[in-house]
């Protein structure tokens, strides 16, 4: 058999070889038939730029070593080719020298084309003989003073305006971009040239023959002359362009054309060869073919009579390593795969090392394996049960010192609000004693200050008094004087009398003032007094209150660091419960599996 399906195999892969190098030559060949209609395709996109008007780009692959056809040859394909099919060496080698050439008359074609419009040169010259009688006919105005000129003066619409300022401008603004240029650069004379004529015409109609003259002369004859000079280079780059055109066609019929067909024949002859190849292929195959085939009947035959005999004896050596009859074997392993391990095989005397004993010995050893399984799943689900009990009450537990704590720690944060509340009240507390205790301070200066001003005041008083007494005396001795005088003094004494009457006055009102201050200082020096001894008393009370204030931010502080612990201790406990229900979840999945396994176990029957 191992003969047989040697020579098939053999003949298979000849055919599998011979098939694959047919597919090789048809993909070889195809893709020769591709390239060679890839430049016929590439040469008709170079006819239609220099021929169709329609065509104003160049698409075609320049670079020989990039087109289709460029990177198979000078890439893996070629060199794959030549080793498959030897003989198309040659001719591939000689289609480099036309494919370079076809290539450089492309690149010589886009140097010298130029795209062109056969009218462009007529149309040049007419617009040149246009402007020339246009000249004339002014000249001929101004020598026979005619009253105005019979020409058109508007540059946009004689025959060169028309041309720069109309829908044909855009035309030659696209395919002829040097020839615009040459048109844009004409457009300042030529207007000059038309408004020097509008000039001329004011000129002649006021019969200023001899201004139109001077205008004609410095103006437009030079504008003239430079439209004409313009409208010669573009006669000569129109003739350019035409030139490059043909040029570009004599190019394409010298060099493209036979360029092309060098390739096209070369690419037929390396086809050609290749099917040859096939074809030689395919025979060879087909010899093959019928060979093999007569090989493997033969073989064929000679290995069903050595089968025979090799089956007769591999028979009887396996049934002495069986060590019993295999419908015995099968029946206890179909018990064993129904997880019946209570039956038993009988054994040959004598043997120890047949597949009969074997599978013996694995019974007994299932049986053993299974049963410690079996008692140890048991124990298992009992110790999983425990568990799941025993986590569920600390599950329980945990869940109710959780709510403890949250409720612990909620009315220590309210105590934290309170004390915190106190605490602020105690500073501004001690902020208002402190102010207190300072404007007292205060208020003690202030009274030591009234009760010296006051005793300033009493002195003054008695001053006041004093010269009062002296001036009742002074109005006193001059009633006398006024006396003495007579009839000449009764007015001076009339005077003295009121002086007099005015000094007691101010001395009964000073004695009043000065009782009052009298009594002012004594009140001002007791209230002095009184403030001396409050004094201390504030000053001690701030203290105080400034003690209530520390204390106060120390119990704020240590009354926060119990909400931060009792905080601590409340995440503590939630995890605590958290993992109290993982164990309990735990346990209970522990505690299915282990039903499960004694499901599992329990497949087995022992006895």
């Amino acid at each position: 058999m191992i003969a047989t399906s040697s020579f098939g195999i053999l003949g298979l892969s000849q055919l599998l070889s011979g098939n694959r190098d047919v597919v090789q030559s048809d993909n070889l060949r195809t893709d020769l038939v591709k390239r060679e209609a890839e430049h016929l395709g590439w040469a008709a996109k170079l006819s239609d730029y220099i021929f169709d008007e329609h065509v104003h780009q160049l698409t075609i692959q320049l670079n020989p070593r990039q087109c289709t056809f460029g990177k198979w040859y000078y890439g893996d394909g070629r060199k794959n080719a030549e080793l498959r099919f030897p003989e198309i060496k040659q001719p591939l080698a000689d289609i480099e020298a036309a494919h370079l050439s076809l290539h450089e008359s492309a690149q010589h074609i886009k140097a010298v084309y130029k795209k062109t419009d056969p009218t462009m040169v007529k149309r040049f010259l007419n617009i040149e003989v246009a402007h020339l009688n246009w000249g004339s006919k002014v000249q001929q105005a101004i020598l026979q003073k005619s009253e105005k000129l019979d020409i058109q003066t508007d540059h946009t619409k004689c025959g060169l305006g028309q041309l720069l300022y109309s829908s044909d401008r855009k035309h030659i603004k696209t395919e002829f971009p040097e020839i615009n240029k040459f048109l844009t650069s004409m457009e300042k004379p030529h207007k000059a040239l038309h408004d020097s004529a509008k000039k001329i015409n004011n000129s002649l109609q006021a019969n200023n023959f001899q201004q139109a003259t001077v205008i004609y002369d410095t103006q437009t004859s030079q504008a003239l002359l430079e439209v004409r000079k313009n409208l010669h280079l573009g006669v000569a780059l129109a003739n350019e362009y035409e030139n490059g055109m043909l040029k570009a066609i004599q190019l394409y019929d010298d060099e493209t054309r036979p360029a092309l067909k060098g390739v096209q024949k070369l690419l037929s002859e390396t086809t050609k060869l290749v099917s040859e190849e096939a074809i030689n292929i395919q025979n060879n195959m087909e010899v093959d073919s019928e060979e093999s085939q007569t090989t493997l009947i033969l073989v064929t035959l000679f290995a069903l009579l050595l089968g025979g005999i090799f089956s007769f004896t591999i028979t009887r050596s396996i049934l002495g390593q069986l060590g019993g009859e295999p419908a015995d074997l099968m029946g206890i392993a179909k018990s064993i795969a129904g997880g019946d391990l209570s039956r038993s095989l009988a054994i040959r005397k004598g043997d120890t090392s047949s597949l009969n004993v074997s599978i013996s010995e694995m019974v007994s050893n299932l049986k053993r394996i299974v049963g410690e399984v079996r008692s140890g799943a048991d124990n298992l689900a009992s110790a999983s049960n425990e568990v799941s009990a025993t986590a569920q009450t600390i599950s329980q537990g945990a869940i109710e010192q959780a709510t403890g704590v949250e409720m612990t720690t909620s009315a220590v944060e309210q105590l934290n609000a309170s004390v915190t509340q106190n605490s602020d009240n105690a500073n501004i507390t001690e902020t208002i004693a402190v102010q207190s205790n300072h404007d007292a301070v205060s208020g003690g200066e202030a009274v030591v200050k009234t009760v010296s001003a006051m005793k300033n005041i009493a002195s003054k008083i008695r001053q006041i008094e004093d010269i009062a007494y002296k001036t009742n005396l002074l109005s006193l001795n001059a009633a006398i004087e006024a006396a003495s005088a007579g009839e000449n003094g009764k007015s001076f004494a009339v005077v003295a009398a009121e002086v007099r009457k005015l000094a007691e006055s101010s001395r009964i009102t000073a004695e009043e003032i000065n009782e009052l201050a009298t009594s002012s200082v004594d009140i001002a020096e007791h209230a002095g007094e009184l403030i001396t001894v409050v004094i201390p008393e504030i000053s001690k009370t701030s203290e105080l209150i400034q003690e209530i204030s520390a204390a106060s931010a120390e119990q704020a502080s240590g009354i926060a660091q119990i909400a931060n612990s009792m905080g601590q201790l409340d995440t503590a406990t939630q995890q605590n419960a958290a993992a109290s229900e993982e164990l309990a979840a735990t346990a209970e999945e522990l505690s299915g599996q282990a039903g499960q396994l004694q499901d599992s176990v329990a497949f087995f029957k022992l006895d």
